[in-house]
Parts: structure tokens; C-alpha cells; sequence
């Protein structure tokens, strides 16, 4: 430790010791307690000499209760933990003995030497007056350790989503953007789900009914309820701790349930854990791996393996989507994704889509009846009749619904449509279709359409994010038969993307015209966008 450091310490304690230390002061000291293995040493060593001088002016002084200042339960930020210490007598009972290498003894001459002797001289009051210095001093350091709350109060996470939440008793602002302070006291989520970020960048989702506490910055009690940890790597080491166990991440994501009954589930979705626990007659010390669980009965010390639930525990949320995201691919809403709308009758085709913004020739088509093919406009333009060929217009056993969408292979005919949802930022975007090539007027195996995912900017003008061209000879096989299904993604949206925030676009778009056919047909069903943490 250099002596600069040295100094800057003894600044920091002599301030908690006169009580008029800064928080940005204690944040320092904490720091340097916490990165420093030898502060850390040299604060426990200042407090254990200070319990033994406390001892002996105690016995010195009887009027003085000991119980007053040495009455407090130990914890992980006091600096004392009497498992710690009886663990570390424990290892030194078994470590072996080290020999001492033994200096050769030099011969000496034998000397008859008489010395007189001489009494020594004692000042008492030097004596009693540098005990009770170092007693005092060491008071100070006492009352610093036990007597100063601040500790508990600085800020380490910030509450970044919550849906339907609702608290119990609390003074926290629990709003959106709100700091999570250190405390002992417990906060209530009567219901709904809360996802907070530590500021290491560890991430933590909290499902209501539950009690927990924020005791440190890597720490966090769980009286009850359920919480998922998705420990960052400045996180490693992140504690979860139920009242006889403690959960410590080894680089991991996992879900901790605790009931009201003594109940602990431990669920490891990636990485390892250490279980530890003491409870009953047991003493645990278990690693808990990647895709296994545990249960703990904290009242009998007894564990045992069970299956682990990768759907159990909500890993994140997204209040502006109403996405509650527990491990599975979540589907975003798409108005008329099966193209049920609006209803024709058996054999009838109709320009237009509801939801859909049309292009050029395209629009919707119902089952139809056996017969020649016919193509029949109305007097508008608006509606054509299509009497489908040996088994109806659509032969397409895996369609979803009674209607299918068609769209001529013109270059730039299209159906788009920007959904009421937007792009957000930390999530991926997969959007798959249904396509066929149409058996009352196929394509030609050049013809192709492209699949869009896209958003207008401030000038309105459409951008495309994500492209996917599909030839009509990769259809050879389904014409008339099967749909075949496409998809294209879009990678996860960061949050100073230009399309962060703007409406999610999709467009089917025919981009090439072959010339061996006119006015080809694409069959389009089974439309699904899917969005993925």
C-alpha cells in the first residue's frame, strides 16, 4: 500500500470517526475496503484490537455495560463474521507445521561476568495514560464501525421497467429511472413484475408477491417471491441470500424461489452457482450447474435434485410492448397476419386488405369451387371472381383460415403495413411468411419477392432494415400444394438507432418480372413477427 493511500485511509476513518464524513467520502472508503484485500485487513485489524482494548477497559471499568457496544449482530459489511473466523481456526487446527530452518549456534567464551543490578524505575501515570490513550483512540474506531449509519445509504441501482406493480409500505419514489439505496429495511412488491440494474451492470427481475432487500451492491436478501439474476462479468461474485442459505454466481443467469415455509428452489440457466447453507444439522458447500436445480429445506438442512423449469421465472420485461419475456420467443401483434379480412365469399377474390396498404394487384381470396378458371371484374374494379381448378382456388392444406393473400408479380406491387408497436431498443425482430406460388396463374421461376422489415423516417420516406429475396423457383414444389415458410431477422436495436422508437414496418414487395409469364400470382398466409430479448 503506498503511503499516499495510507494517508488518504486514515483521512477517510478519521472523518467516519468525528461523523462529519461525506458521502462521497464513505463511497471512497467503501471502495477502498471492497478493491484493496490489504484496507481490508488493516480495518479488521483496527476493529479486533479494538474489541480486546474494549474488553479490557470493560474489566477496568465495571460501571460500563460491555453489552452496549458489543450487542450487534455481525454482517457482511460490519467487517466481522464469526462463521468466517471459526472457519479460518478451523483450517489453521489442520494446516501442517512449518519447520524453521535453526541458525547454527556460535560458541561463546565463558566469561565469569558479575552485573550489578539495577531497579528499574516505572512511571505509573506514563503506564495508565498510554493505556487509556490507545483505549480511546480505539474507542473512536469502535463507535466509527458499529455507531455510523450512513453506511447503508448510498445509492447502487436504478429501476429501469415495472408493469402493474404495485408496493406496500415504502418511502421510495418508485417510479421509473428511481435509485435503489443500500438498506436492511425490507420493500414490498405486492404484485406485479419490477426489473432493476445494478450499477455493475447486473440485472435483476423481481416478480411480485415478494419481500427482498438491496443490502449491498452486489447483494441481495430474498425474503420471498421469486427474483432472476442475469449477472454481469463486473458482477461475478453477485449474492442472492434467503434466511439459512446464500446463492453466490459463478458467471451465471438463475432464478431464485423462496416461500413462506423455509422453501429455497435454486433454477441455473446458464453458467454455474455455489449453494451454501448451514441450516438444520447440515453444512452445504454445493456447485448447482447449467440447466439443473436444487431444493433447499432451510428448516432441516435437507437438498435434493430437481427439474429444472426454464419457464418459471420472468427474465425481463418491455412495459411499452406488454412483453413478459420468460425465456420463450414472445409474437408481436400483426393486425389481419392471416389475411381473414375482410370476409369474401366461397370463390371470390377482393382488392384490398384491411390493415394492409395495397399496391397494385393484390388483395384477398376465399376457397372456391371445382371448374374452369374464370376472371371476372366488376364494373369499379374492385372485386374479381376466381372459380378455382380441380379442388378450389386454394389447395393449401397448412393455410391459417379460410383466406389466403395474393399479389401479382408486377415490379413494385406490394401489401405494407406499419403496426401499432415500435422498434425497441434491446430487442431482435424475426419475421416470418407463408408463400406459395399461385395455381390459377403461377409465377415464372425468375419472378421474385422480397420480404421487408422497415420504418419511415421524419421525411416519411420508407427504410428498409432487413431484406429477404425469394425466387418463385424456390416454390416449384408448392404450386398449389403447400406453403413453404420464409424468414429474415433483424438484428438486436441498439439505443441510438434512427428506427429506436418508430412504428415496425413490414413490406411484401415484387421486385423482378420474368418474361416467360404475365401477370403471375403469389399466394401469401401464416404472417408472424416474432420478437426475441
Amino acid at each position: 500500500m503506498m503511503p499516499k493511500e495510507r494517508h488518504e485511509l486514515y483521512l477517510l476513518m478519521n472523518a467516519l470517526r468525528e461523523d462529519c464524513i461525506t458521502d462521497a467520502q464513505f463511497k471512497r472508503l467503501d471502495d477502498l475496503i471492497a478493491d484493496n484485500p490489504e484496507v481490508c485487513r488493516l480495518y479488521v485489524d483496527y476493529t479486533k484490537m479494538w474489541a480486546d482494548l474494549q474488553k479490557f477497559q470493560t474489566s477496568a471499568n465495571p460501571t460500563m455495560d460491555p453489552e452496549l457496544l458489543l450487542s450487534r449482530p455481525s454482517s457482511g459489511i460490519d467487517g466481522y463474521n464469526a462463521q468466517l473466523w471459526q472457519a479460518l481456526a478451523e483450517e489453521e487446527k489442520m494446516a501442517p507445521g512449518i519447520k524453521v530452518a535453526k541458525e547454527p549456534v556460535k560458541p561463546e567464551l565463558i566469561q565469569k561476568v558479575i552485573r550489578q543490578r539495577v531497579p528499574r524505575q516505572f512511571n505509573k501515570f506514563s503506564i495508565v495514560s498510554g493505556i487509556l490513550s490507545t483505549a480511546a483512540i480505539l474507542m473512536l474506531v469502535l463507535f466509527a464501525k458499529f455507531g455510523h449509519q450512513k453506511q447503508y445509504n448510498y445509492e447502487v441501482a436504478t429501476l429501469v421497467d415495472q408493469i402493474n406493480a404495485e408496493w406496500g409500505h415504502t418511502d421510495m419514489n418508485m417510479q421509473q429511472g428511481a435509485r435503489f439505496v443500500t438498506s436492511n429495511h425490507d420493500l414490498y412488491l405486492k404484485r406485479g413484475i419490477i426489473e432493476f440494474l445494478f450499477d455493475n451492470g447486473t440485472r435483476i427481475t423481481v416478480e411480485g408477491p415478494a419481500e427482498f432487500q438491496v443490502l449491498s451492491g452486489d447483494t441481495v436478501n430474498l425474503g420471498s417471491g421469486r427474483l432472476y439474476a442475469m449477472v454481469s462479468k463486473e458482477g461475478y461474485g453477485f449474492q442472492v441470500c434467503t434466511d439459512g442459505s446464500k446463492i453466490i454466481d459463478l458467471g451465471t443467469e438463475f432464478g431464485v424461489e423462496k416461500d413462506l415455509y423455509g422453501k429455497v428452489e435454486l433454477h441455473v440457466m446458464k453458467g454455474k452457482t455455489c449453494l451454501i447453507s448451514g441450516s438444520g444439522d447440515q453444512q452445504i458447500d454445493m456447485d448447482v450447474l447449467q440447466d439443473s436445480a436444487v431444493q433447499l429445506n432451510t428448516e432441516t438442512g435437507q437438498v435434493h435434485r430437481i427439474v429444472c423449469n426454464k419457464d418459471l421465472f420472468v427474465r425481463g420485461i418491455n412495459s411499452a410492448h406488454h412483453l413478459v419475456w420468460r425465456g420463450e420467443t414472445a409474437a408481436a401483434h400483426v393486425p389481419n397476419h392471416s389475411f381473414e379480412s375482410p370476409s369474401v365469399g366461397p370463390g371470390k377474390s377482393m382488392f384490398g386488405l384491411d390493415y394492409w396498404s395495397v399496391n397494385g394487384r393484390a388483395g384477398v381470396s376465399s376457397n372456391g369451387s371445382v371448374g374452369s378458371q374464370i376472371n371476372q371484374v366488376s364494373g369499379d374494379g374492385s372485386q374479381i371472381v376466381l372459380i378455382g381448378i380441380d379442388g378450389g382456388l386454394i389447395n393449401l392444406p397448412n393455410r391459417d383460415g379460410d383466406q389466403i393473400a395474393w399479389m401479382n408479380t408486377d415490379v413494385d406491387t406490394s401489401l405494407t403495413q406499419f403496426l401499432p408497436d415500435t422498434f425497441a431498443a434491446g430487442l431482435s425482430y424475426e419475421l416470418t411468411a407463408g408463400l406459395a406460388r399461385a395455381a390459377w396463374n403461377p409465377p415464372d421461376d425468375v419472378d421474385q419477392l422480397q420480404m421487408q422489415l422497415c420504418y419511415e423516417d421524419r421525411a416519411g420516406r420508407v427504410k428498409v432494415l432487413a431484406a429477404r429475396t425469394v425466387t418463385a423457383s424456390e416454390l416449384n414444389w408448392s404450386d398449389g400444394h403447400e406453403l413453404i415458410d420464409f424468414s429474415l431477422s433483424l438484428n438486436k436495436v441498439q439505443t441510438a438507432d434512427e428506427w429506436a422508437g418508430q412504428r415496425i414496418g413490414i413490406r411484401l414487395i415484387s421486385t423482378y418480372e420474368g418474361v416467360a409469364t404475365e401477370n403471375g400470382d403469389w399466394v401469401i398466409d401464416n404472417l408472424s413477427l416474432k420478437v426475441k430479448e
